[in-house]
């Protein structure tokens, strides 16, 4: 598999076990840069939330994020894969040389 800059998942993660999981299986695949946001419910006709986590709660796992050695990591309610894109991007590009964009649907 080729090293990506750039990564996107979507997912029903419940326990911090699963998130734990998964962030260390992206460290593994060379994943630099992690957005990490809470699913809302577009509409009724759409899956319930089934737990709401606290901004207090993406501000651990941005540390973990980190401590973990992702390059760079937006976490919070209301982040998306494009939350701040441009910044991240450009901050990234600046530690390497070896900067491309890939996004998996």
């Amino acid at each position: 598999m080729k090293a990506k800059d750039f990564d996107k998942l979507v997912a029903s993660i419940k326990e911090a076990g699963e998130i734990k999981a998964v962030l260390q299986d992206l460290v593994e695949r060379k994943v630099n840069i992690l957005t990490l946001g809470q699913y809302l419910r577009p509409t009724r006709w759409h899956l319930p939330v089934a737990r709401y986590y606290t901004p207090e709660e993406f501000s651990e796992w941005k540390g973990i994020g980190e401590s973990m050695g992702f390059d760079h990591v937006e976490s919070g309610p209301l982040v998306r894969s494009s939350y701040m894109a441009d910044r991240q991007f450009t901050a990234f590009g600046e530690r390497t040389s070896n900067c491309s964009l890939v996004e998996l649907a």
